[in-house]
């Protein structure tokens, strides 16, 4: 009980620093940097085009950037170098975790809900509806490998990467989980 305390005190100290409309958080441990991605207040009557991200020095607190995403959704972290990929709609963006300039911009096969880099950065697995999940290279976006199909076609709520890049969680709405090995790529 006591390990959650500090993501307590962390998350009511970044709602109070950033707001309560938080879309994502990320942390890389490549540059020390904890990433936000702020929705805008919708009470004020600020359009929904206004999402940001806040990057944070996670040693010092200090706001190191802050970059406006248009209607991005999601974000995800490359462990390996600190760049961020964003998600908005079909659309992924990847920006330096340095200087926070776009290095590359490519499209999936679909919409898709969220985004997670795979551990070792070399691709990006996208969850897009009826449960499909498109994995691509994370330099090129070219599909890494046949569409995979999840959950019994329910919509998936998050997913995973292993250890070794090559296998893959999802869970569903309905609260089941399954594990994808690159061995069941080929079969769906």
């Amino acid at each position: 009980r006591s390990t959650l305390f500090p993501y307590t005190t962390l998350f009511r100290s970044l709602a109070e620093h950033l707001g309560n409309d938080i879309g994502g958080l990320e942390y890389s441990e490549a540059n020390s940097m904890l990433y936000a991605l702020t929705w805008s207040d919708r009470g004020t009557g600020a359009s929904d085009h206004e999402h940001t991200i806040v990057a944070i020095d996670a040693v010092s607190g200090l706001t190191r950037w802050t970059l406006p995403v248009g209607q991005a959704s999601r974000i995800s972290v490359n462990q390996v170098t600190g760049d961020l990929a964003v998600l908005d709609g079909s659309a992924v963006t990847v920006y330096s975790g340095q200087d926070h300039s776009v290095l590359r911009q490519g499209e999936l096969l679909r919409p898709a809900e969220d985004i997670v880099w795979s551990p070792d950065g070399s691709r990006i697995a996208a969850i897009e509806g009826g449960g499909r999940i498109d994995v691509v290279d994370a330099e090129n976006f070219t599909q890494a490998v046949p569409t995979i199909l999840a959950g019994n076609g329910l919509d998936l709520t998050d997913i995973a990467w292993g250890p070794d890049s090559q296998s893959l969680a999802a869970s569903t709405v309905a609260g089941s989980a399954t594990r994808l090995s690159s061995n069941d790529y080929s079969a769906r």
